[in-house]
């Protein structure tokens, strides 16, 4: 259902933020899951911050006047160097923007890469 609702839609990603009880804190507690057209993913940045803007500018906080937090819960993945060689390819893949570092995930071969 959630992939077949991101295909409709057309994005790349989409996400559902749920709020669930929370019965040991008056603060409110959300859940946030990712999904692509085709699967559920175990994460997605963008749609992330999208959920807490939501968050931050709407009622959903609960209604807190205008201070709260948000806490993020991400995966911790190992993670390792990322071969100099191929870097330059992805500042190249990147318009050439200059790169602070690129790290490669030890599990999934996934790519993090910080800019400048």
């Amino acid at each position: 259902m959630a992939a077949s609702t991101a295909a409709e839609f057309k994005f790349s990603e989409t996400c559902y933020l749920t709020r669930i009880p929370n019965f040991t804190s008056p603060n409110p507690k959300f859940c946030l899951r990712w999904f692509t057209p085709v699967t559920e993913v175990k994460l997605c940045g963008h749609v992330t911050l999208a959920s807490a803007h939501t968050l931050f500018t709407t009622a959903l906080n609960g209604g807190v006047d205008g201070c709260f937090l948000i806490e993020l819960n991400f995966p911790t993945v190992p993670v390792t160097n990322f071969n100099s060689a191929e870097a330059s390819l992805i500042s190249k893949a990147l318009n050439d923007a200059p790169l602070i570092d690129v790290k490669r995930t030890t599990t999934d071969g996934d790519i993090f890469v910080i800019p400048q």
